[in-house]
């Protein structure tokens, strides 16, 4: 499942749509949740991730971005292993968040990805889906070697 939280659900310290968005997470009950515009989550001892996560049931893997605020993230049940996760905020506007994880419904390991593309011109957005497309290429390469 992806979400685009629009700022994280929160508008200033109202939390009612963060509320509704948690709601809707929880009644589809994804193994992988990737997320968009995790705002504010970091802040203040990253008080609002611990509580997203122990809302949710999942752990956070976040990306932050460290020149728009817009963080990127990965949320994932506790039966999903994580083997690896990396943040990149050098290649795209926002940050990409990626983890390569085991999911006890695959045989093998799965790689995904939770990004927000930039807004702000289509060259920028073709050059974040071309490195995304490296990605995707690395993954078939490791899937197709067994590794």
């Amino acid at each position: 499942m992806t979400y685009n939280t629009l700022f994280g659900g929160f508008d200033g310290e109202d939390n009612r749509r963060f509320d509704l968005q948690a709601h809707i997470i929880l009644e589809a009950d994804p193994d992988i949740l990737l997320v968009q515009e995790w705002k504010g989550f970091l802040a203040d001892g990253q008080r609002r991730r611990f509580s997203a996560e122990r809302r949710l049931g999942r752990r956070a893997l976040v990306a932050q971005a460290p020149n728009t605020g817009q963080n990127t993230a990965i949320l994932v049940k506790p039966e999903v292993e994580i083997i690896r996760f990396e943040e990149d905020s050098a290649h795209f506007h926002h940050a990409a968040a990626i983890a390569q994880l085991r999911v006890p419904s695959h045989s093998e390991p799965i790689t995904v990805a939770s990004v927000h593309l930039c807004p702000n011109g289509a060259e920028v957005r073709l050059r974040e889906a071309v490195y995304l497309a490296a990605l995707a290429d690395a993954g078939s390469a490791e899937a197709g070697s067994g590794g």
